[in-house]
């Protein structure tokens, strides 16, 4: 007597055929989840749709989220009760940083958009920079935040750290905060690099490394002290300094600016904090990475069912309401307008996308 099948034991086939129905990228990996057996399946499927980029309204939030798929211009929406009425202000690997509401003393926490899990943080009155009311746009236009993650929140030793900066130019102030999952009190530091003008920050191999434009370099934070790494060498202003982990393990830092006379809108360093090397590189091994002031992914996008190009750079423009797409091996670079985007253009915009 042969033993009665379970849904676990579903064949390839069928599920893909199951997958193929689903129309939201987010239901699959969420029937992915039904079953261990079923995920590396659902993962296949939902890398067709990768990545997907949320759209912060300039209205409060009902309970769908919506976002868009740059390739398609599609919108979809993502059913999401959990998010009604709250300020999303940044996202890590499927996680997204929560506001309550902008009263004292201002609840935090963080939402997973595919499993809807909810973590905990202690309240914002524990930080040293606040965050601004999103309505109060001359102060949100000088606000930065990012969040990053060592792992998985869901586990209590798992990391939690924000990059946080208010200011303008000339004068700003900027903080690294951090936490653990049930932990009632942030911990915090001031970077005491007052001619940093820090621009982004990263955790690489257990450390926490920022970033700054004039002029361009990267420095390891620790509480007590910054330490400078070895500087690229650039002779031009540039208008971003972003950090990027590559798929090796390195740390790439990667300078934008708006115009070029000869099209190189990007520059990209390699280095190997080991060795303190630090090379300019002319490609991405034939990654794409997909880039917004908010947060950055580099995926391995070859074998991936997708029309993303290798070697090329997607990037959101805040500031100008539009997104770029660089070629770094031609130097052609493509401009699609804000008509191009749900709403203004002038929203927060925000690559969401799985530890995948």
């Amino acid at each position: 007597m042969t033993s009665p099948s379970s849904w676990s034991d579903l064949p390839v086939e069928i599920l893909l055929l199951i997958f193929d129905f689903a129309k939201d990228p987010i239901d699959i990996l969420r029937c992915g989840a039904v079953c261990k057996s079923w995920l590396p399946t659902a993962l296949q499927v939902y890398r067709r749709f990768f990545p997907l980029c949320f759209i912060q309204p300039e209205k409060d939030i009902d309970d769908n989220l919506v976002f868009f798929n740059i390739l398609n211009k599609e919108t979809r929406k993502i059913h999401l009760p959990e998010a009604m009425g709250k300020c999303i202000c940044c996202s890590c690997n499927g996680w997204l940083l929560i506001v309550d509401d902008f009263s004292f003393p201002c609840g935090m926490h963080l939402l997973n958009i595919f499993s809807r899990t909810q973590i905990l943080l202690p309240p914002s009155s524990s930080l040293p920079i606040s965050f601004p009311d999103p309505h109060d746009k001359f102060r949100s236009i000088h606000f930065q935040c990012k969040l990053l993650l060592s792992g998985c929140p869901t586990v209590s030793d798992c990391m939690i750290l924000l990059l946080l900066a208010h200011g303008s130019h000339d004068e700003s102030t900027c903080a690294i905060a951090f936490c653990k999952p049930g932990d009632e009190s942030w911990a915090w530091f001031l970077c005491k690099t007052p001619d940093w003008k820090i621009s982004d920050a990263i955790l690489n191999n257990g450390s926490i490394y920022a970033s700054r434009k004039f002029p361009p370099a990267v420095i390891s934070v620790k509480e007590d002290e910054t330490i400078p790494v070895p500087e690229p060498i650039l002779t031009h202003n540039i208008d971003g300094a972003f950090l990027v982990n590559s798929l090796n393990g390195h740390l790439l830092l990667v300078c934008y600016r708006r115009e070029d006379p000869d099209g190189k809108l990007f520059d990209v360093f390699e280095f190997v904090i080991s060795t303190e090397e630090c090379n300019e590189v002319n490609d991405l091994d034939g990654c794409t990475l997909f880039m917004s002031p908010n947060g950055n992914h580099l995926a391995k996008t070859g074998n991936l069912e997708t029309s993303f190009k290798g070697n090329c750079i997607y990037f959101f423009r805040h500031s100008e309401g539009d997104y770029l797409i660089y070629d770094m091996e031609t130097r052609h670079s493509e401009i699609v307008p804000s008509r191009g985007l749900p709403g203004d253009g002038s929203s927060l915009i925000l690559w969401v996308n799985p530890d995948v």
